[in-house]
Formats: C-alpha cells, sequence, structure tokens
C-alpha cells in the first residue's frame, strides 16, 4: 500500500489568517475551483469551514507548530510498511474540520437550537430526491453542489444539479431532527 500525505495546513492557515468576510469565502471558492474535476488534491478541504472564528486560525497554528504533518507522514510511513502486501495508492491530509462556534453543518445547527428549515417542505423532498442518486458520490464539483446548491456550485465554476440553496445541510438538518425529536411536522 501507498500513503501519501499532502501538505495542507498551510493552506488553510492562508485562508484563516484573512479577514473573516466574503473576500475569504470568495479565496477558498478560488482555491478550490483551482483543481480540477480529476485533480482531487485540494478536495479535503471541503471539511473546513472556510469562515471559521479565530479559533481556527489558532488551533491551524497550534498543529503547524507541533509539526503535525511531520507526525502525519511518519504515522503513514509506519502504517504502509505494516501494510505493505495491501493493494491501493491513498492520499491523507490533515484538515480542520471545525464545529465549534461555527454554522457549518447541520449538527451545529441544530445543538445551536435551529428547529426550523429554511426549506418549504416541497423543495426539501425535491431536493431529496436530487440527491438520492449522489449520496455516494466522491468528486468534489457533485459533492459540492449537493451541499451548497447552484448558486455555490455555479460560482465555484462547477455544474448545476438543480438544487436550492444548501440542499444537503437542510435535509441533514431534517433527518437530524426527526432522530431526536420525532414529530409528525418535520418535512
Amino acid at each position: 500500500m501507498n500513503l501519501q500525505l499532502l501538505p495542507l495546513l498551510h493552506v488553510q492557515r492562508d485562508l484563516y489568517a484573512m479577514p473573516r468576510d466574503m473576500a475569504r469565502f470568495h479565496e477558498y471558492l478560488k482555491t478550490m475551483k483551482g483543481a480540477s474535476a480529476d485533480d482531487i488534491e485540494l478536495a479535503p478541504l471541503m471539511l473546513m469551514n472556510p469562515m471559521g472564528k479565530e479559533h481556527c486560525l489558532a488551533a491551524v497554528e497550534r498543529l503547524i507548530a507541533i509539526g503535525a504533518e511531520d507526525l502525519a507522514a511518519q504515522a503513514l510511513a509506519e502504517a504502509e510498511s505494516r501494510l505493505q502486501d495491501a493493494p491501493g495508492h491513498f492520499k491523507v491530509s490533515l484538515v480542520l474540520a471545525d464545529d465549534r462556534m461555527g454554522g457549518w453543518t447541520s449538527r451545529t445547527l441544530a445543538f445551536a437550537g435551529a428547529t426550523t428549515v429554511a426549506l418549504p417542505a416541497d423543495e426539501l423532498a425535491y431536493a431529496r430526491e436530487v440527491i438520492a442518486p449522489h449520496l455516494d458520490a466522491a468528486d468534489q464539483p457533485t459533492v459540492f453542489a449537493c451541499l451548497f446548491g447552484d448558486e455555490a456550485a455555479s460560482e465555484a465554476g462547477y455544474p448545476q444539479l438543480g438544487l436550492p440553496r444548501n440542499a444537503a445541510i437542510e435535509v441533514a438538518l431534517v433527518d437530524h431532527l426527526r432522530r431526536s425529536r420525532p414529530s409528525p411536522t418535520w418535512p
């Protein structure tokens, strides 16, 4: 087995060092758009919250300061030697997936007390239907479009799927709320 580290902590630090405004978000989109559909080098950055607050910069700087990517490379080398007869080539990255003080995922919305969904029931049902065939998708353009909808996909230069804003996030929020608070009123 071949395991390769893709160092992305500096990319995250550079983004988090920018003022937390739309210029930062646009720089994140520009960074993500820089990867072609066949080039997944930056795909792990989809996990990061590009609008993370100041604690994200501090966390990434701590990871850089302790040499987290060097430690990850050592761990990968050890794993690679143990798995030398196993097939496959995998690229690995360290990405700060922030859910503290952010609003990037449905669970953050639910834990923050979100009890309403922005999409009407018919749009939610439609979004669920459009997303269903893409649940196993791993390519960045499809995943991005499912998560954030057509407007964001178009802005990032990706194909549109016919989805409203934050489609998969809204679907995930409803599913989470259904599990945690069963109610006949959830669409």
